[in-house]
């Protein structure tokens, strides 16, 4: 007695398939990236930030809304920068990093001495992770 395999081999595709764009979707349109990180693919909204931030620094109420103008600015200019072609590749670079260095200055007004500590240890971890960018500054020594 013969006994068919394509009804299975169908189910075990379809499972498959299935958990492939659940995954897709359990990364949700921010995909958890910070902006300006480079790099293909989506990146955290200025809400996902602010969450994140808010987590990591124990950030006030008044805190938070001082904050979240300064990501959701940061947001629209990046936006702008990627959609401007009329820019080199090494001019929007260097726009970038400027933009990310004002709105560091930014939010570290905001934020008490200790969070200052903690958001400045956070941002070298980062930048750890990361390793060097082509155009960027040597790695210290």
């Amino acid at each position: 007695m013969k006994t068919c395999r394509l009804p299975v081999r169908l189910i075990a595709i379809a499972v498959f398939l299935s958990f492939g764009l659940a995954l897709m979707a359990q990364a949700g349109p921010g995909g958890g990236r910070w902006q300006g990180q480079g790099g293909p693919g989506p990146m955290m909204s200025p809400e996902q930030r602010l969450d994140h931030l808010s987590q990591q620094l124990n950030l006030t109420a008044d805190q938070k809304a001082k904050i979240k103008p300064i990501l959701e600015k940061e947001a629209g200019q990046t936006k702008a920068l990627r959609e401007d072609t009329s820019l080199a590749p090494q001019d929007r670079r260097s726009r970038f990093m400027e933009l990310r260095e004002k709105t560091t200055e930014d939010i570290k007004a905001v934020l008490t001495k200790d969070q200052q500590k903690k958001y400045d240890e956070m941002r070298s971890r980062m930048m750890e992770r990361r390793g060097p960018r082509p155009g960027g500054p040597p790695p210290q020594q």
